[in-house]
């Protein structure tokens, strides 16, 4: 649908592009106070890496 502006101006309505979203980046950082077995679980559960 076009719309009328002032001074004979004519505008017309631009239907917006959808696109899936972009992949999440992950970045696990080595540390010395989480146990391995939760870092595993993790993996596991949230990105189901066995």
């Amino acid at each position: 649908m076009a719309t009328r502006m002032r001074e004979g101006t004519l505008l017309e309505a631009k239907k917006a592009k959808l696109k899936p979203p972009p992949l999440f980046k992950v970045i696990l950082l080595n540390d010395d106070y989480t146990p391995m077995e939760f870092v595993v679980i993790v993996l596991q559960r949230f990105f189901a890496m066995t």
